[in-house]
């Protein structure tokens, strides 16, 4: 038995094919990789361990800067999709890009709050944006996953608001002069490392902004 000419040739040229790929574009190729096995969690962690060796740098998801699949943002960086995240619909995914390609990045968790349609903004969804540390550049994780219900009934209110025509007053005044609620949460001790790492391991399959074990070398 020989193994068949045709199958040979099949694998001869995608071999071909993806090495060219892989030299010439690097972090298009390893992107797109991510992309097609986003929803396995051992398979994405060999992945970005080759995107290390390559030199290139997997960024954790930004709720500011993530698309719904892995995106290349430049030669040596690849940015984390919003897919990727588990316990995140694909609902929610899409009214957060709809919200921040109409009105730009989101500033702070009021303006996150109000731009978003309230039905994307769940329990369980807040909590995998703000635990993953996708919403790091809004606040503390701890505090924003904690804030579920404060964050929903702020939402809620403006949403009301808009409704009965009231935002319609202050869309004609300046930002200096507009006196919008703002959105206060409750004082909540922050996250410790080895929680923000545990959570990093439960939403995205992985650890992002370091490893529960790193350090313990020096007591050794």
């Amino acid at each position: 038995y020989g193994f068949n000419k045709a199958h040979s040739t099949c694998y001869a040229m995608i071999a071909y094919q993806t090495a060219y790929l892989k030299t010439l574009y690097p972090s298009e190729f390893m992107t797109a990789l991510l992309t097609s096995d986003q929803a396995d969690s051992d398979r994405i962690a060999l992945l970005i361990n080759e995107c290390e060796d390559m030199g290139i740098t997997v960024l954790p998801p930004n709720i500011n800067e993530s698309r719904a699949s892995f995106t290349t943002i430049s030669d040596t960086e690849i940015r984390f999709g919003l897919s990727a995240i588990k316990g995140l619909g694909d609902g929610t995914i899409v009214a957060i890009i709809s919200a921040r390609t109409a009105g730009g990045n989101f500033r702070t968790i009021d303006d996150f709050a109000i731009r978003v349609p309230l039905k994307a903004l769940n329990k369980k969804s807040i909590e995998a944006l703000a635990r993953s540390g996708a919403m790091d550049s809004l606040g503390e994780r701890n505090a924003l996953s904690a804030s579920f219900e404060t964050i929903a009934a702020y939402a809620k209110g403006m949403e009301i608001s808009r409704r009965e025509g009231q935002t319609d007053i202050f869309s004609m005044l300046s930002d200096e002069e507009r006196k919008m609620p703002s959105l206060a949460l409750p004082h909540i001790e922050p996250a410790s490392l080895l929680e923000r790492l545990q959570w990093e391991k439960e939403y995205l399959g992985l650890y992002v902004s370091g490893h529960p074990l790193q350090g313990l070398g020096t007591y050794f």
